[in-house]
């Protein structure tokens, strides 16, 4: 994916233009909530990170399990300085947004939850163990226009604990580095 941003994640990216293009095409966004940070504050991010999460029931856990990650994320971000105040980090939760009959109850509660939240990102695919690459890919896809000022582009799970000012500044001294490389992976 070109642009000015660098990428950290559990895959190489390299080569993933293909594979993008091909996914955009049959897997269009459903919905993108409302963005919580105005035009002036999305300005400010330096790193986007797309955490992908679930509405509903998957392998080992259910819809209020994933519901409890976001929410104890979304607390324990406020804690740091550069999500709560200076808006350089900027997260959203990636989720399946297809419906399907056994799905539409806890979907509909996802669509409550991004409208209340204004964090989340539904695509249209279906969870599966075998579909779940293509939330990489959108997020990855869609990261660069929802942050066009982001340094990085992030991908983690809805199941991590991440010191959001210490990454950042990581992040920052990387940066400042003339040997470093412009795609990095973390984690």
């Amino acid at each position: 994916v070109p642009g000015p941003y660098s990428y950290f994640s559990g895959f190489d990216v390299v080569g993933v233009q293909h594979l993008l293009q091909k996914e955009m095409a049959s897997a269009a966004l459903v919905a993108a909530a409302a963005s919580t940070l105005s035009a002036s504050e999305s300005s400010d991010v330096y790193v986007a990170l797309g955490l992908l999460s679930a509405a509903g029931a998957a392998e080992k856990s259910n819809a209020a399990q994933y519901r409890a990650r976001r929410t104890k994320l979304r607390q324990d971000a406020q804690r740091f300085e550069c999500f709560s105040r200076t808006r350089q980090c900027a997260l959203r939760f990636v989720l399946a947004g297809a419906r399907t009959r056994s799905n539409a109850p806890v979907l509909a509660e996802a669509h409550r939850e991004a409208a209340e939240h204004g964090d989340m990102l539904l695509i249209n695919t279906t969870e599966g163990r075998f579909t779940c690459s293509r939330k990489y890919l959108l997020w990855l896809q869609q990261a660069p226009a929802l942050f066009p000022s982001a340094e990085y582009i992030g991908i983690g799970d809805d199941d991590i604990y991440i010191q959001l000012d210490h990454f950042v500044a990581d992040l920052r001294s990387i940066r400042k580095d003339p040997q470093a490389s412009r795609h990095i992976f973390w984690g």
